[in-house]
């Protein structure tokens, strides 16, 4: 289950050139008068992307939808450490709510650079992180006022780190 998000720095790829990405799938959809519930979106016919999405200045809230094999992240140093990090890049996207689609009962975690918690701004909220021993879906609704470009990675919990240049490589 999704236990919560942390603030940090940026998240990606772990350094090991053999590391098999373990989103399997990435489609996207707008949704131009941001009313669609997650329900609706999944309904929907959603467009792939390969790593980065970039939308440019957009009025319209962007779902993303993840497809990710937690047997593809890896050994954990941990033995039994189930956990993965799910981390979009960069943190400069305004409000991201997070869904679980087998989950989608639940309230969703938010993120973003200017989500408001407890009636404050909350800067670089950007992890989420799951444990899961099978492959699951989550969905993505951003929401932002700047220009849209995310880069969602997923890594094991220990592998965390700042590979931020993988975004610029990636755009």
């Amino acid at each position: 289950s999704l236990l919560y998000i942390c603030a940090s720095g940026t998240v990606a790829w772990g350094a090991n050139p053999d590391f098999t990405d373990p989103i399997t799938e990435r489609t996207w959809l707008e949704d131009v008068d941001g009313t669609l519930s997650p329900q609706q979106a999944l309904a929907k016919s959603w467009t792939p992307f390969s790593r980065a999405l970039t939308a440019g200045l957009t009025r319209s809230t962007i779902w993303v939808r993840l497809r990710i094999d937690p047997d593809l992240v890896g050994s954990p140093s941990f033995e039994g450490d189930r956990r993965l990090v799910l981390n979009m890049i960069p943190v400069h996207v305004d409000e991201i709510a997070v869904f679980e689609a087998d989950r989608l009962d639940e309230p969703p975690i938010v993120m973003g650079d200017h989500y408001l918690q407890g009636g404050r701004k909350v800067f670089y909220q950007n992890t989420a992180i799951f444990e899961r021993s099978r492959p699951f879906e989550v969905l993505l609704r951003i929401r932002t006022k700047a220009s849209l470009a995310v880069y969602p990675t997923v890594t094991r919990w220990d592998e965390a780190g700042d590979h931020s240049w993988q975004m610029r490589e990636a755009l």
